[in-house]
């Protein structure tokens, strides 16, 4: 993951792509690795009335 997020970062340093498209899968250790580790912010999310994760959008701060 360290690996994608590094190629992720170089375009978005050398180009004006601003959003990059990720797998997700409702786990905390991915939104741990994202949100805490990695400097994104939760711009929107639809989570179900059963507390699952259905779509997500993450804005690289």
């Amino acid at each position: 993951m360290d690996y994608a997020l590094s190629i992720a970062s170089e375009i978005y340093d050398r180009t004006a792509l601003r959003h990059v498209c990720v797998d997700w899968y409702d786990n905390k250790n991915l939104k741990e690795f994202y949100c805490n580790n990695c400097g994104f912010k939760i711009y929107q999310e639809k989570i179900t009335k059963k507390g699952k994760l259905i779509s997500a959008f993450y804005k690289l701060k």
